[in-house]
C-alpha cells in the first residue's frame, strides 16, 4: 500500500546564498507586476487576476531576498505563506519593518481565493469577488514590495 507523503526530497534541501538566483526572482517578481498592472487596467472581471499577480510578486521578491542574505531551505522555496516568508527576511536581513509588514499581509489571503470558487462565500466565484480598490491596494503594495527588495539585492557587493 501506498501512503501519501506530502514531504518532498527537495523539502529538506538548502539552497545556499546566490545573488544570481536572486537576481533571477525579481526579474520574475517584475514580470509579475507588469502582468498585474496589465490586470488592474483591465478592469473587471481581472481585479482577482491583479490581486493573485500581486500576491507572486511578493512571494518571489521575498524568496529573491532570501536568495541574496543567507539562502533558502527547499520547504519554504515551496511555500506560498508570504507572511511566513517575510517574517524570515525580517530575521535573516532586519529589512521588514511594520510598515512592510503590513504591505505583505494586505496581499496575503490572495494565492487561493483569487483562484478558486471553494475559497468565496455566497456561491460567488472569484472574477466577481474583487473590487478595483483591493486590487489598487494589490498592486501598490506589490510594487512597494519589489522596490524594497531590489534596493537590498541589487545593492553594490
Amino acid at each position: 500500500m501506498y501512503i501519501y507523503s506530502t514531504t518532498r526530497v527537495e523539502d529538506d534541501k538548502y539552497y545556499p546564498k546566490n545573488h544570481g538566483e536572486a537576481t533571477r526572482w525579481l526579474q520574475q517578481s517584475r514580470n509579475d507586476l507588469e502582468n498585474a498592472e496589465w490586470s488592474l487596467k483591465s478592469g473587471s472581471p481581472f481585479n482577482a487576476h491583479a490581486c493573485f499577480q500581486s500576491h507572486q510578486v511578493v512571494e518571489k521578491c521575498l524568496k529573491g531576498m532570501l536568495f541574496y542574505s543567507s539562502g533558502i531551505y527547499g520547504q519554504l522555496l515551496g511555500s506560498h505563506e508570504v507572511v511566513e516568508l517575510a517574517c524570515k527576511v525580517r530575521e535573516e536581513t532586519g529589512e521588514l519593518d511594520d510598515q512592510n509588514l503590513k504591505l505583505v499581509r494586505q496581499v496575503a489571503t490572495y494565492y487561493l481565493s483569487t483562484r478558486y470558487p471553494n475559497r468565496q462565500r455566497d456561491n460567488i466565484i472569484p472574477a466577481k469577488a474583487f473590487n478595483k480598490n483591493e486590487a489598487e491596494t494589490a498592486v501598490e503594495a506589490a510594487s512597494s514590495v519589489l522596490k524594497l527588495a531590489e534596493e537590498y539585492c541589487l545593492q553594490e557587493y
